[in-house]
Protein backbone atom coordinates (compact mmCIF):
# COMPACT_ATOMS: atom_id res chain seq x y z
CA UNK A 1 0.00 0.00 0.00
CA UNK A 2 0.88 3.37 -0.55
CA UNK A 3 1.52 6.04 2.30
CA UNK A 4 -2.31 7.36 1.67
CA UNK A 5 -3.16 3.28 2.37
CA UNK A 6 -4.78 2.94 -1.24
CA UNK A 7 -4.81 -0.54 -2.53
CA UNK A 8 -2.21 -1.01 -5.13
CA UNK A 9 -0.69 -3.59 -6.73
CA UNK A 10 2.07 -4.56 -9.41
CA UNK A 11 2.37 -7.36 -12.10
CA UNK A 12 3.87 -8.38 -14.81
CA UNK A 13 2.61 -9.55 -18.25
CA UNK A 14 4.15 -11.07 -21.17
CA UNK A 15 3.03 -9.16 -23.55
CA UNK A 16 3.40 -5.37 -25.10
CA UNK A 17 2.88 -2.18 -22.96
CA UNK A 18 0.32 -1.51 -26.42
CA UNK A 19 -1.23 -4.89 -26.39
CA UNK A 20 -2.36 -3.94 -21.98
CA UNK A 21 -3.58 -0.65 -23.34
CA UNK A 22 -5.53 -1.92 -26.28
CA UNK A 23 -7.52 -4.62 -23.68
CA UNK A 24 -7.98 -1.62 -20.97
CA UNK A 25 -9.80 0.54 -23.97
CA UNK A 26 -12.11 -2.22 -25.55
CA UNK A 27 -15.37 -2.64 -23.38
CA UNK A 28 -15.68 -5.84 -25.78
CA UNK A 29 -12.90 -7.24 -23.97
CA UNK A 30 -13.56 -6.64 -20.55
CA UNK A 31 -15.91 -9.67 -19.86
CA UNK A 32 -12.74 -11.88 -20.67
CA UNK A 33 -10.80 -10.71 -17.57
CA UNK A 34 -13.48 -8.68 -15.22
CA UNK A 35 -17.08 -8.46 -16.19
CA UNK A 36 -19.34 -7.27 -18.74
CA UNK A 37 -19.14 -3.54 -20.22
CA UNK A 38 -20.85 -1.25 -22.56
CA UNK A 39 -19.77 2.06 -23.71
CA UNK A 40 -16.63 3.84 -24.82
CA UNK A 41 -13.52 2.43 -22.90
CA UNK A 42 -11.62 5.48 -24.48
CA UNK A 43 -10.27 8.57 -22.98
CA UNK A 44 -13.86 10.96 -21.89
CA UNK A 45 -15.88 7.94 -22.66
CA UNK A 46 -18.15 6.43 -20.03
CA UNK A 47 -18.23 2.84 -19.30
CA UNK A 48 -21.01 0.37 -17.53
CA UNK A 49 -19.91 -2.47 -15.93
CA UNK A 50 -22.25 -5.19 -15.24
CA UNK A 51 -21.84 -8.25 -12.22
CA UNK A 52 -23.96 -11.39 -11.83
CA UNK A 53 -27.20 -10.62 -9.90
CA UNK A 54 -26.43 -6.81 -9.20
CA UNK A 55 -29.18 -4.66 -11.22
CA UNK A 56 -27.02 -1.70 -11.27
CA UNK A 57 -24.13 -1.48 -13.28
CA UNK A 58 -20.77 0.00 -11.86
CA UNK A 59 -20.61 3.68 -13.88
CA UNK A 60 -16.62 4.88 -14.59
CA UNK A 61 -15.83 7.78 -16.64
CA UNK A 62 -12.55 7.57 -18.69
CA UNK A 63 -10.38 10.18 -17.09
CA UNK A 64 -7.37 9.21 -19.08
CA UNK A 65 -6.50 6.62 -21.73
CA UNK A 66 -2.40 8.01 -23.04
CA UNK A 67 -1.23 4.62 -25.53
CA UNK A 68 0.92 2.74 -23.54
CA UNK A 69 1.30 4.82 -20.82
CA UNK A 70 -1.54 5.16 -18.56
CA UNK A 71 -5.45 4.69 -17.60
CA UNK A 72 -7.27 6.25 -15.29
CA UNK A 73 -10.86 5.43 -14.25
CA UNK A 74 -13.44 7.94 -12.13
CA UNK A 75 -16.02 5.98 -10.32
CA UNK A 76 -19.07 7.70 -11.19
CA UNK A 77 -21.96 6.04 -9.22
CA UNK A 78 -21.55 2.18 -7.69
CA UNK A 79 -25.19 1.29 -6.25
CA UNK A 80 -23.90 -1.95 -4.74
CA UNK A 81 -20.82 -0.80 -3.32
CA UNK A 82 -21.21 2.85 -2.09
CA UNK A 83 -17.73 3.32 -1.11
CA UNK A 84 -16.48 3.32 -4.57
CA UNK A 85 -18.29 6.35 -5.69
CA UNK A 86 -15.38 9.12 -5.75
CA UNK A 87 -12.38 6.97 -5.97
CA UNK A 88 -9.93 6.69 -9.13
CA UNK A 89 -8.50 3.43 -10.52
CA UNK A 90 -5.58 3.88 -12.34
CA UNK A 91 -3.41 1.48 -14.27
CA UNK A 92 0.14 2.68 -15.43
CA UNK A 93 2.21 0.50 -17.95
CA UNK A 94 5.82 0.47 -18.65
CA UNK A 95 7.78 -1.54 -20.60
CA UNK A 96 9.96 -4.25 -18.74
CA UNK A 97 13.36 -3.83 -19.18
CA UNK A 98 13.26 -7.58 -19.04
CA UNK A 99 10.90 -7.70 -21.82
CA UNK A 100 6.97 -7.64 -21.52
CA UNK A 101 4.81 -4.78 -19.36
CA UNK A 102 5.07 -4.20 -15.99
CA UNK A 103 1.24 -2.85 -14.46
CA UNK A 104 1.27 -0.99 -11.31
CA UNK A 105 -2.60 -0.52 -10.45
CA UNK A 106 -3.52 1.61 -7.42
CA UNK A 107 -7.16 2.64 -6.75
CA UNK A 108 -6.95 5.61 -5.34
CA UNK A 109 -9.25 6.46 -2.14
CA UNK A 110 -10.19 2.35 -1.73
CA UNK A 111 -8.32 1.83 1.64
CA UNK A 112 -8.79 -0.13 4.97
CA UNK A 113 -11.36 2.61 6.06
CA UNK A 114 -13.63 1.76 3.71
CA UNK A 115 -16.11 -0.58 4.75
CA UNK A 116 -15.59 -2.45 1.33
CA UNK A 117 -11.68 -2.76 1.74
CA UNK A 118 -11.26 -6.55 2.50
CA UNK A 119 -14.13 -7.22 0.10
CA UNK A 120 -12.66 -4.92 -2.52
CA UNK A 121 -9.01 -6.07 -2.11
CA UNK A 122 -9.86 -9.68 -2.73
CA UNK A 123 -11.69 -8.49 -5.97
CA UNK A 124 -8.78 -6.79 -7.24
CA UNK A 125 -6.54 -9.28 -6.30
CA UNK A 126 -8.22 -12.19 -8.32
CA UNK A 127 -9.23 -9.80 -11.52
CA UNK A 128 -5.53 -8.46 -12.10
CA UNK A 129 -4.19 -11.75 -12.74
CA UNK A 130 -7.69 -12.34 -14.67
CA UNK A 131 -6.53 -9.53 -16.79
CA UNK A 132 -2.61 -11.41 -16.95
CA UNK A 133 -4.43 -14.41 -17.95
CA UNK A 134 -6.45 -13.18 -20.34
CA UNK A 135 -3.51 -11.17 -22.03
CA UNK A 136 -0.74 -13.93 -22.37
CA UNK A 137 -3.16 -17.05 -22.90
CA UNK A 138 -6.68 -15.72 -24.39
CA UNK A 139 -8.73 -17.17 -21.74
CA UNK A 140 -9.08 -15.49 -18.21
CA UNK A 141 -10.35 -16.90 -15.00
CA UNK A 142 -13.71 -18.56 -14.55
CA UNK A 143 -14.41 -16.02 -11.68
CA UNK A 144 -13.95 -13.18 -14.41
CA UNK A 145 -17.26 -13.90 -15.36
CA UNK A 146 -18.83 -11.15 -13.81
CA UNK A 147 -18.94 -12.21 -10.22
CA UNK A 148 -17.95 -9.66 -7.57
CA UNK A 149 -16.09 -10.54 -3.81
Amino acid sequence: MTATGDYTRQIHIVTTPEKVFDTLTTAAEYASWWAPATGSAAEAGELRITFDGIEDPLVLQVRQATRSSAVIWDVESCAFLPDWAGTTPAFTLSRSSAGGCDLEFRHEGLSPQLECYDMCRAGWDQYLPSLRAYLQTGTGHPFSRARLG
